[in-house]
């Protein structure tokens, strides 16, 4: 009975420590975002459906509609691995220019 436990376990403490590991950054929390940070969005918007409300808010804060070639996030709060769980609108991992979360350029879904 020991024996097998034994052998168990040296098994799984083998792939344990034979599974590679990819490095990640603090501010990129593994298997979720592949470039950008972490955010919850309560909308993720793709570039053929915006508003006249999202609209209108573009341009009030100066951003070109010609200029955006990717989707991007609206009202935004930043996340972690733990609080991306409990994210009641859009996981989305962005990584261009956040306009103090009501707006951050070029998202994309994130994995959760």
């Amino acid at each position: 009975m020991h024996s097998r436990f034994l052998a168990i376990y040296a098994l799984v403490a083998g792939l344990a420590i034979a599974t590679p590991t990819t490095p990640t950054s603090d501010n990129i929390p593994p298997l979720l975002c592949g470039s950008g940070d972490l955010f919850c969005c309560s909308q993720f918007v793709e570039l053929g459906n915006i508003s006249p409300a999202i609209n209108a808010i573009l341009e009030l804060l100066g951003i070109d509609l010609d200029n955006i070639v990717s989707p991007f996030g609206f009202e935004c709060s930043s996340e972690n691995l733990l609080t991306a769980i409990g994210c009641k609108g859009t996981n989305a991992c962005c990584s261009g220019t956040n306009f103090a979360g009501q707006i951050i350029l070029d998202c994309s879904d994130g994995l959760l």
